[in-house]
């Protein structure tokens, strides 16, 4: 009878689990030796997560080695319980806490490493944990684009073991590039991209991960260029009887020969007006008003005038002597026997001719003038030519 009943009793404690599990040996103090992050792989990622199980913090049926959202989660509801900054990162503070707590407690079980033999019909078999990596990410495309954001989406990806916990998305900058650094991980099939340049070229790949720490192949790679900034052109145009010329900062106009240039949306120019000699500069109109700098935001396309007056300045002939005649100019202006003045611009050559009366002779200029012949006065300022008349 005890022959018959032994084989039998193996059975059944063989089939319950008593033999399935080994003893929850521990290994010592958990020594971490880097910090632990999304994507880290290894034997420090696997002591991690035996250690985070035995406490009920990681939920899987056992250790993968590598850190995805799940052994992310673990970590922050970890560091939450002992009051660390929650951030999800096995960093130094964190690996001290677990340090501390495993050499409390004298180590961390062996038990989560090893998957139990389950014998049915005389045949074991250990329970396989999951392998099978997602399905890769598919058709990539932009939305939303702007000089500084834009929105990448795919296809959502599909896995049949462990369940998808997210993606892991890529970016590299310039034509043709290769370089690509992971900039997210979402949990959804869209992520807004921010703070990028305008007019440049971003290129975008995506693979998917499930819980158990598998990763897909690669998306086909993205090409997205960024909106380019808008240009709008400055013309500047001259007005009045004086010259002058007009210079910006920046630079970009001289007029001067250069009267238009095109500025980038939003810049600040600042026009400054230079009267040649013997104008005065009046002011501006336009896109600006007064006598000052001019300062121009190019928010659109923009004209502005600048207005140069000419100086003038008087020209006076006084006829002396005894006798009597007339002066007049060419210009026309001046036509006087005794005193007369007449307003002309600067630069202006003006020609005086005296003529005597039929009892008198033209005896000369003097002044702005000398001779007996015609007087040509070139008008830079305030003068007076003297014409003299004597009797016969």
């Amino acid at each position: 009878m005890k022959k018959v009943l032994l084989p039998v009793l193996f059975a059944v404690f063989m089939v319950s689990g008593i033999f399935a599990t080994p003893a929850h040996a521990q290994i010592g103090p958990v020594v971490l030796t880097h910090t632990l992050s999304l994507g880290s792989r290894g034997s420090d990622v696997s002591l991690l997560q035996s250690f985070l199980k035995d406490r009920g913090f990681f939920t899987y049926a056992t250790t993968t080695g590598y850190f995805g959202a799940l052994t992310k989660t673990a970590v922050t509801a970890f560091q939450t319980a002992f009051t660390i900054n929650p951030v999800g990162i096995a960093g130094p503070i964190t690996r001290q806490k677990i340090l501390e707590l495993s050499s409390q407690s004298g180590g961390v079980s062996t038990k989560y490493s090893v998957p139990a033999k389950i014998y049915s019909g005389g045949t074991s078999h250990r329970s396989r944990p999951d392998v099978t990596a997602p399905s890769v990410p598919a058709d990539l495309a932009e939305s939303s684009v702007t000089q500084t954001t834009l929105t990448v989406s795919w296809t959502a990806s599909t896995d049949s073991g462990s369940g998808l916990s997210g993606y892991h998305i890529e970016r590299c900058e310039g034509d043709a590039c290769t370089s690509f650094v992971e900039i997210a991980t979402p949990t959804t099939s869209t992520y807004d991209d921010t703070g990028l340049t305008a007019n440049t070229i971003y290129r975008y790949r995506v693979s998917a991960a499930d819980v158990a720490g598998n990763v897909s192949s690669y998306s086909s790679i993205l090409d997205v260029t960024t909106s380019p900034i808008p240009t709008y052109a400055l013309t500047v145009s001259k007005a009045g009887t004086g010259t002058g010329t007009v210079s910006s900062s920046p630079a970009g106009i001289n007029c001067g020969s250069t009267c238009s240039h095109t500025y980038t949306e939003d810049t600040s120019v600042t026009l400054t007006a230079s009267a040649a000699v013997g104008s005065t500069f009046s002011g501006w109109s336009g896109a600006c008003s007064g006598t000052g700098s001019c300062v121009v935001t190019m928010s659109a396309v923009r004209s502005v005038t600048a207005t140069f007056a000419l100086n003038t300045y008087a020209l006076t002939v006084m006829g002396v002597g005894g006798g009597a005649g007339t002066v007049t100019s060419t210009p026309s202006g001046i036509s006087c026997g005794a005193t007369c003045s007449a307003l002309f611009g600067h630069g202006t050559v003006v020609t005086l001719t005296a003529v005597a009366d039929g009892a008198s002779s033209f005896a000369g200029w003097s002044g702005g003038c000398s001779g007996f012949g015609v007087c040509m006065v070139t008008v830079s300022a305030p003068s007076t030519v003297i014409a003299t008349f004597d009797p016969l």
